[in-house]
């Protein structure tokens, strides 16, 4: 990816429709190459756009014959899972098993106001298996953890220029990387990008794309913009909630573990007399 990521911004009614914008997606060489693709669609905002978008895209990835395409839902609970090492906090992540199968991943999200996030996008969209899977890491320890372990190649952000009308304008906005389109998408709702509070959360931990530079134009939509102060206080709970989770965690392993103490301490004593 070059230092300066590039967003393709696409509105309802510009010249072209969608096909458009899945020929310039093709053009930059952003259409993932792989035998298998999966496309998951976030569960937010505006369901039925965000499906008719996903549609699209797989009726031009088949016409181009070169993957076997699988739609996946948001709603849907991985059926395998496997446990691995948490870089963001103490303890396990259980994370889908097919993130470790051979495939490319295009993540399609509508926008939606978040209290947790502010705008809930493609980095949300990105953590939604390891929400259902139940794990009890802060949400922004989520967002790390799915962008670090399965980052999508291709980001499609939706929604409408007036939130929750549904005879509104349409709205596209399209990258190669989740942090760049969600961060567009940030500027487009009235917002400061390094304010968000999943971009904050991955600057803890690398270094973030200079800012996108936009192709075409997305509408002002200022309605998907949730109150900065909600989200803050939420950010309280949330990690209060998992820290209440780690310590319950530590306290099971050490009830599991207990019994070994007396042996280890004896083993310890015994090599230190010899």
């Amino acid at each position: 990816m070059s230092a300066t990521p590039l967003v393709l911004g696409h509105r309802d009614g510009a010249a072209g429709g969608l096909g458009d914008v899945w020929h310039e997606v093709d053009s930059l060489a952003w259409l993932p190459v792989a035998p298998r693709i999966v496309v998951q669609v976030g569960g937010g905002g505006d369901r039925a756009l965000a499906t008719e978008t996903a549609r699209s895209l797989v009726e031009f990835l088949e016409t181009r014959r070169v993957a076997d395409v699988e739609i996946v839902d948001a709603d849907r609970v991985p059926a395998a899972s496997l446990r691995v090492g948490c870089v963001t906090s103490p303890g396990e992540l259980v994370v889908p098993a097919d993130w470790f199968e051979s495939h490319a991943l295009v993540t399609i999200a509508a926008a939606a106001p978040c209290t947790t996030a502010r705008l809930a996008a493609g980095l949300d969209a990105q953590a939604e298996a390891l929400r259902r899977l139940g794990n009890p890491h802060a949400p922004s320890d989520l967002v790390y953890e799915a962008h670090r372990l399965a980052a999508s190649d291709l980001v499609v952000v939706c929604g409408r220029a007036d939130f929750g009308v549904a005879d509104s304008a349409a709205w596209w906005a399209v990258g190669a990387d989740a942090v760049a389109v969600d961060a567009t998408v940030v500027a487009a709702a009235g917002g400061v990008p390094d304010a968000l509070p999943w971009l904050r959360a991955l600057a803890r931990h690398q270094t973030l794309p200079a800012p996108a530079v936009l192709r075409g134009s997305l509408p002002d939509i200022r309605g998907h913009l949730a109150g900065a102060w909600r989200s803050r206080r939420h950010a309280v709970g949330a990690r209060l909630s998992a820290s209440v989770a780690a310590v319950q965690r530590d306290a099971r392993m050490l009830r599991h573990n207990v019994h070994r103490i007396p042996n280890f301490v004896r083993r310890r004593l015994a090599r230190r007399e010899a």
